[in-house]
Formats: C-alpha cells, structure tokens, sequence
C-alpha cells in the first residue's frame, strides 16, 4: 500500500514477526530461481554474444 514500507526492508529483523520472515523469504527464494531459469534458457541459446552478422 502507498506509504507503508514493506516488511522485507526491516532495519530490526528480530522485531518481525516470524511468518514476515518467512514471507520475504520465500519471495527471494522465488525470484532467486527465476533468475536461474531465466540465465539457463539464455545460456541454453548458444552462441558468442554481441553483434549478430549483417545486423543493421
């Protein structure tokens, strides 16, 4: 919600309560794997990188 501050950006993480924790937990955890994923499908594509030949 506009003007509150997520709960995953504590400053005092002994303070919040423990399903907080394990929220912002799972959430890092999931975006942690869409970047793995993500990085694997790419890698997977082959290739040098860079420019493509006859690109304009």
């Amino acid at each position: 919600m506009p003007g509150e501050e997520s709960p995953c950006f504590r400053s005092d993480e002994a303070e919040a309560p423990a399903f907080e924790i394990n929220g912002c937990k799972r959430e890092d955890m999931i975006a942690s794997g869409s970047m793995i994923v993500h990085e694997v499908y790419v890698d997977s594509h082959g290739g040098a990188g860079g420019d493509p030949g006859g690109a304009r």
